[in-house]
């Protein structure tokens, strides 16, 4: 198994947790864009009990900005898939080939 990332252990309960977690976040600049459920999505999709789990995906625009301004300005390709947007111009995806 492939072990990336860090765990930090907590005597605080799951949602004391993540909303401590959220709250840093915020505190650094960063916002919530997405948060997946993973415990009520496999009971919805597979039936199955899975422990309370939840996915954040955090966002810093000026970092996120930043970022896909070099991107786009140098072509260079990205693992993600992005979509540009252009002033009545169609979108267009940029990802890697």
């Amino acid at each position: 198994m492939i072990e990336y990332g860090f765990v930090k252990v907590s005597d605080r309960s799951f949602d004391d947790a993540l909303q401590e977690v959220q709250s840093k976040l915020k505190g650094e600049g960063f916002g919530i864009l997405t948060r997946i459920n993973v415990h009520e999505k496999f009971q919805e999709k597979l039936n199955i009990d899975f422990p309370r789990y939840v996915i954040l995906g955090a966002c810093n625009p000026p970092s996120a900005y930043e970022a896909i301004q070099a991107l786009t300005a140098h072509d260079v390709e990205s693992s993600v898939p992005l979509e540009k947007y252009q002033p009545d111009v169609h979108t267009f995806p940029i990802t890697r080939s």
